[in-house]
């Protein structure tokens, strides 16, 4: 089914609304994000089931953070020892990203000759 997979995660985006976040504030969000999780980490055990892991750091200033020598030039995150697991952050010099992935070598490798997803890219 084309398409599915980007519906799915559109769809799963769009229900973080703010109603969502309400409700994770009140007095069982610590439990309703804790049974989000678990079920994750149950997925997880089944050879079948391959979970990939997102964060977006793209609108936090770090550019315009300034401990006293001046606003960096770069920011960048460390690896995580975590498998599947993708960081965006924002570019200072302009509106794109740059995309941060942690994969098993061989599916790295298959990754980084994707034709659709090297049609995304540019490297200045």
């Amino acid at each position: 089914m084309e398409g599915c997979l980007e519906k799915q995660l559109r769809d799963a985006i769009r229900a973080i609304d703010y109603d969502f976040i309400e409700e994770l504030k009140g007095p069982d969000g610590a439990i309703k994000a804790h049974e989000g999780m678990k079920n994750m980490a149950e997925n997880s055990l089944d050879k079948d089931v391959h979970i990939c892991s997102f964060s977006s750091w793209c609108r936090f200033p770090f550019y315009e953070v300034d401990f006293g020598w001046g606003k960096p030039i770069w920011v960048s995150c460390r690896t995580f020892p975590a498998k599947n697991f993708t960081t965006l952050i924002g570019r200072r010099w302009d509106d794109g990203m740059e995309v941060w992935v942690n994969m098993e070598a061989e599916e790295m490798a298959k990754f980084e000759q994707d034709p659709e997803l090297l049609s995304f890219i540019s490297i200045p």
